[in-house]
């Protein structure tokens, strides 16, 4: 049967009739050989014995000393008095005891075992205090490290796997450095475009969570002004779109263990900012439409950026000369920068990395087509060539899908021709 939303058990009610049924024949026995009748000549004095026997049975049953101790002494406490008044002498205390005495001793009784129940009732969740509103009191334990591992996907970064790994370890163990409400970490991965920050950020995540759904990514060139910005964190109440709160802070509320992806973020106006460092001291950020604080401590938050790629030697600087030449640039405040705990640089895909890279889509293309009955043949020269092709344009991962897809475009239709 399920009761308040806990399970329970018939066993407790049958337990204590069973005491009952027991204590009866113990008081009946004690009083047949006492006296020459089945109760004696004090009958209510034998209630008494009974319940305070029932008392004592549950009591040695109990789960804790606060419940033992409490359907213990609260009948014998009424007992002691009793006996006391009565000078000793059992005659003297059925002279004494009177109705309202046996029923001030059976609401002893039972309220002891009311509150001890209560008290030593094992917790469950639905028992458990309220989450405040704010923050989330437990912290939830992150996936478990999965099978294969997901930084095998990045290709041409090799320097930064290992920084990765150790980051995704240290999250999924719970450590922190430096403050508590922070969130677990705050990274800015520098390097041109299509090199593959947002895979490592998505192979990040699923290091972390297990899944690659606890990512959630913002193109910050879609935030470049204040009315924009607004929409990021929540509009004021009576702005349009204030009901639906911001984006920011809504996602972080449907699922606060993820990884906070801002792609491009130089490109943002600097009002998001403004607003986000207390992300970075005090672990949350305030939805402007409904004035709430949302948690942010349980996230790990990832900034890409596209400057100083051009500059020769990045990859050689030390962090504090990285982040000394991210504020010669202007484009971050000081005190953004400072809260930075790490900065990785991607490198500019080599020849060797797009192939790679281009192979795998273009195989899993192929493979997806010849279940259709579609068989294409790609040939070294035909790779060579699509390999330049992404070179040439210069805009690396990205650029490779826009390759892949021409390439199978005109493939299949001279398939199709020469059906």
């Amino acid at each position: 049967m399920k009761i308040g939303g806990r399970e329970e058990s018939p066993w407790g009610a049958f337990e204590l009739c069973w005491y009952a049924a027991w204590s009866l024949v113990l008081a009946i026995l004690y009083y047949r050989f006492s006296s020459d009748s089945w109760l004696g000549p004090y009958p209510w004095a034998g209630a008494v014995l009974i319940v305070y026997l029932v008392n004592v049975a549950v009591a040695l049953d109990g789960q804790d000393t606060f419940a033992k101790g409490a359907r213990f002494l609260a009948p014998t406490i009424f007992l002691y008095l009793f006996y006391s008044q009565a000078g000793g002498s059992v005659a003297e205390l059925q002279a004494r005891i009177s109705f309202g005495h046996f029923v001030l001793v059976l609401l002893a009784a039972v309220g002891a075992a009311i509150v001890t129940q209560h008290k030593s009732a094992p917790r469950t969740a639905n028992s458990l205090p309220a989450p405040s509103e704010d923050r989330d009191p437990q912290p939830r334990p992150v996936a478990t490290r999965t099978s294969s591992d997901p930084f095998k996907r990045i290709i041409g970064q090799p320097h930064v796997l290992l920084p990765l790994r150790e980051i995704a370890e240290m999250v999924r163990a719970g450590i922190r450095v430096g403050k508590r409400n922070a969130p677990h970490a705050v990274l800015l991965f520098l390097g041109p475009t299509g090199v593959g920050k947002t895979e490592a950020a998505r192979a990040l995540t699923e290091a972390i969570f297990g899944t690659p759904d606890a990512l959630i990514r913002f193109d910050m060139g879609q935030f470049t002004d204040a009315h924009q910005a607004n929409r990021f964190y929540g509009p004021p109440p009576g702005y349009v779109g204030s009901d639906k709160g911001g984006q920011l802070t809504q996602a972080v509320l449907k699922r606060p263990h993820a990884v906070v992806l801002l792609d491009e973020v130089e490109k943002a106006d600097p009002q998001i900012w403004d607003a986000f460092l207390p992300v970075f001291d005090e672990g949350y950020v305030v939805d402007g439409s409904f004035n709430k604080k949302v948690d942010m401590t349980n996230t790990v938050i990832v900034l890409t950026s596209n400057l100083l790629s051009s500059q020769p030697y990045i990859n050689t600087l030390a962090p504090v000369e990285l982040k000394e030449a991210l504020e010669a640039t202007g484009a971050f405040r000081p005190e953004l920068i400072g809260r930075i705990n790490e900065i990785l640089v991607f490198n500019a895909l080599d020849a060797t990395a797009i192939r790679e890279i281009l192979k795998q889509r273009l195989d899993a293309a192929l493979w997806s087509l010849s279940e259709q009955g579609i068989s294409i043949t790609v040939d070294e020269l035909e790779i060579q060539s699509l390999v330049q092709q992404v070179q040439e344009a210069k805009f690396g991962v990205r650029q490779i899908d826009d390759v892949v897809r021409g390439f199978l475009r005109r493939a299949i239709a001279q398939h199709r021709g020469e059906a």
